[in-house]
């Protein structure tokens, strides 16, 4: 579980605490990284587990404020940690996390929704009341007692009878979205944040779906449109905008039957890498984490496809930036948005990127065997040359200080690697001299523009932790895995419903081991949504096959629930049924994914 905070960026339940990572006012980091990094790779080794000071309940949401984390279990209760000073994180070295406390005034109120400012706390309940607590400087908790600081919830009652279908809050300013579509805010407006052209009071705006705040800055998503309109000047909506417009962009540079728009892209209102990512498809009512990862794996597949946006190396398929410019100048900054979600959300998104986008992206020079990796016959050209340590280096290869481009309209020119450098010829003296020219305009000078608009996307998205990880980490964190185990897949099931020696369940493991690879493949991509496998490989990752006693099983179909990696098996009388309705299911497998609501 990621939850971002002005102190708190990561947290990670450890034994008995959570781990988390602060940052300075310089933006180093405060922990020791090699530490730092093995935690992270740990924690995203681990499947969904129960917490243990949370007394065996599943805590399915959190939000930071500066100095506390607010949990939310399934039941409805909220807890409540704070976090210690600055002080006592620098000299332990980590940024330990109070044990959390129950907060007892809410426990019978039901709550289903949780958001933190810094230094102040908002809840929903179920059946509609609001109630804040903390800091109260600028008003930010909407009750009559302004400057006083409330440590024990209280329900804005100024709200009372208004039906609140969503909160958020900023720094010190919150906001509560009825279902009419009416948008009340209040606290703190220095900035505008309110959207008055006054200092305080409430305003309304209709036709609102959705509402996000952090900082100084606010955010709603009207109407049925994927746009936002801000609170603030137009060019502080500028990160966010272009998050909540990417599905436009996928409209004209992606294939339209394959991509489908993102209608949510935020539920944290803490930051905008956003602890949980919301995905809806245009038709479907199901969402939540698999329906997400679902949207990640048709994102990379179609972006391999497609050759408007990236060129696809013909001999290693990887992809990388073109020396052209496209059409449109900003495709590359939404493509790095989501490729900084797809981390900080923990979700696996095959880009097809070679390592040396990963070591651009972590600030670590390229090299020939990035080269290499990319483009193997050029980067295998290149090592011949420096290889050779004969004196006729230049009657050999014929070289030049030049390399061949091609430009958008698909014609070569060639472009001078140094000044002159078709007058310059490469001989044994200056051959590595032209090695390490070419590599640099390749993976760099030429693709300068692109790539700075990529990683400009990635750093809004992504929490800054992704800077302690090394390239490889980080490309594997992302793409995924494909060492594919699958024994251990067996060997790891678990099941409800079911024993691991009943019928069906013997007869479903043995219609498996019988899958091709790729229909394997297709049942991992139906089962979590993703045909790639998390950091650490299958040893990691856990399925479980359910019984949920459908009263025809035979004419049922199994059904896949993303979420928890959970397979809804039909006690089928006989294999032959059973394997005809799983690989029906697997072929069609969006159609028999169980909605996650």
């Amino acid at each position: 579980m990621f939850a971002a905070g002005t102190e708190s960026l990561c947290l990670c339940w450890q034994t008995e605490r959570f781990i988390s990572e602060s940052v300075d006012g310089s933006g180093k980091q405060s922990l020791l990284q090699s530490q730092l990094r093995q935690q992270l790779i740990e924690f995203r080794l681990t499947t969904s587990r129960l917490f243990p000071h949370f007394k065996q309940q599943r805590i399915h949401f959190a939000a930071c404020g500066t100095s506390h984390i607010l949990f939310l279990s399934q039941a409805g209760t909220v807890y409540q940690s704070e976090v210690k000073s600055k002080d006592t994180a620098a000299a332990t070295k980590e940024f330990s996390i109070m044990k959390p406390q129950v907060l007892k005034s809410l426990s019978e109120k039901n709550i289903i929704q949780m958001a933190c400012g810094n230094n102040h706390s908002l809840a929903l309940s179920k059946d509609g009341q609001l109630f804040a607590w903390g800091q109260n400087t600028y008003g930010q908790l909407g009750i009559d007692t302004k400057g006083a600081s409330q440590p024990i919830p209280r329900c804005v009652t100024s709200l009372t009878g208004m039906p609140v279908a969503q909160i958020t809050a900023g720094g010190g300013h919150s906001f509560a979205l009825s279902l009419s579509g009416a948008v009340f805010g209040w606290g703190r407006n220095d900035r505008g944040q309110l959207g008055l052209k006054d200092t305080e009071g409430l305003t309304t705006k209709p036709a609102v779906r959705r509402i996000l705040a952090g900082g100084n800055q606010s955010f709603a998503q009207i109407g049925d449109e994927a746009g936002l309109e801000s609170s603030v000047d137009p060019s502080a909506l500028h990160t966010l905008k272009r998050i909540m417009e990417v599905d436009r962009v996928l409209e004209k540079e992606l294939d339209r039957n394959t991509i489908r728009a993102i209608v949510q892209a935020f539920s944290s209102s803490q930051s905008l890498s956003a602890s949980f990512l919301d995905v809806r498809f245009t038709g479907e009512a199901s969402y939540g984490p698999g329906v997400s990862q679902e949207f990640f794996t048709l994102f990379g597949r179609e972006l391999h496809s497609n050759g408007r946006i990236f060129q696809r190396s013909e001999d290693s398929e990887l992809l990388w930036f073109p020396s052209w410019e496209p059409e449109r100048d900003d495709v590359f900054y939404h493509v790095g948005i989501l490729c900084g979600l797809a981390v900080s959300n923990g979700f696996i998104c095959n880009f097809n990127f070679p390592l040396a986008l990963y070591k651009k992206l972590l600030q670590v020079q390229p090299t020939l065997e990035d080269l290499k990796e990319l483009s193997p016959v050029e980067g295998n050209s290149l090592q011949e040359v420096l290889d050779y340590e004969y004196d006729d280096t230049e009657d050999e290869f014929c070289l030049d200080f030049t390399i061949p481009r091609q430009t958008a309209d698909g014609d070569t020119i060639y472009q001078d690697l140094i000044p002159n450098g078709s007058e310059i010829p490469v001989q044994k003296h200056n051959r590595k001299q032209y090695v390490d020219a070419y590599v640099d305009y390749k993976l760099n000078t030429s693709v300068k523009k692109q790539f700075e608009a990529f990683a400009r996307g990635f750093r809004n998205s992504a929490l800054p932790v992704v800077d302690v990880f090394r390239p490889e980490e980080l490309r594997d964190l992302i793409h995924g895995n494909a060492d594919y185990e699958w024994d251990l897949l067996e060997k790891n099931a678990g099941y409800d419903g079911y024993t691991q020696t009943d019928k069906a369940v013997r007869n479903f493991w043995e219609v498996f081991r019988n899958l091709e690879e790729e229909k394997k493949k297709r049942f991992l991509a139906f089962l979590s949504g993703s045909d790639r496998l998390p950091v650490g490989g299958i040893q990691n990752f856990q399925i479980a096959i359910i019984n949920t006693r459908s009263s025809e099983p035979d004419s049922s179909y199994p059904r896949a629930y993303t979420c928890s990696r959970s397979l809804d098996l039909p006690n089928y009388s006989n294999i032959e049924i059973l394997r005809e309705k799983l690989l029906h299911a697997i072929e069609s497998g969006e159609e028999f994914n169980a909605q996650e609501l």
